[in-house]
């Protein structure tokens, strides 16, 4: 199935708002990390290496994943074919810091993770205030049991390192991202934030 223009040109504005998401979250927080890190960070000049492979990313997909009535991704696949790309598609550019031994340098992960998530919660925000008149300022990240000074943020954002360092060793998990589990992480993440923020899910029924 060969995607149709009306079709591509609506995944490549789903494109176009996730790298200006991006561009965005990194103005924001590019002097802390740089002084954190000791780099120099900036992104891609070349934004339609990112748009393609986003579009073509998410045709595969709808192709092999939906059903012929689906008409388009939802949020939470959206965002997650986001964060893949963000990270396979090597938008984010730096000096590479003196790291320190085991250390992992996480601000792309970090920065990928963050635009998929806010790209998510733009689209969820327009969905609570149709239903219920209000919005979620941030998503709520339970605390690590095991290492109750991070939150699962941190760990989401390590797993898709080490997902990419397993994609780097060895080609043949060249799909070793798998959209659709991501999307399923992304979607209980919104959930559990719908919970603590005491909405009921059932009045947030969408038909998207």
């Amino acid at each position: 199935m060969i995607m149709s223009n009306f079709s591509r040109s609506y995944t490549k504005h789903l494109a176009d708002m996730l790298w200006n998401k991006y561009a965005d979250i990194l103005k924001r927080s590019k002097f802390i990390l740089e002084k954190e890190h000791n780099t120099i960070l900036k992104m891609s000049s070349d934004q339609s290496i990112f748009s393609n492979n986003f579009c073509n990313r998410y045709q595969y997909v709808m192709e092999n994943y939906m059903t012929p009535t689906v008409i388009s991704l939802d949020r939470h696949k959206v965002a997650a074919i986001g964060i893949v790309e963000f990270i396979l598609s090597d938008v984010l550019k730096y000096t590479e810091p003196p790291h320190k031994e085991n250390e992992i340098f996480m601000p792309k992960y970090y920065l990928a993770a963050q635009t998929g998530l806010a790209f998510m919660q733009y689209w969820f925000n327009n969905l609570l205030e149709t239903k219920v008149r209000r919005t979620i300022e941030e998503w709520y990240w339970p605390q690590l049991l095991s290492y109750p000074q991070d939150k699962y943020f941190c760990s989401f954002s390590r797993n898709l390192y080490y997902t990419e360092q397993r994609i780097k060793l060895d080609n043949k998990y060249a799909l070793a991202f798998n959209e659709l589990e991501l999307a399923e992480k992304l979607y209980l993440f919104e959930y559990i934030t719908i919970l603590y923020n005491k909405i009921n899910p059932k009045e947030l029924i969408d038909d998207e």
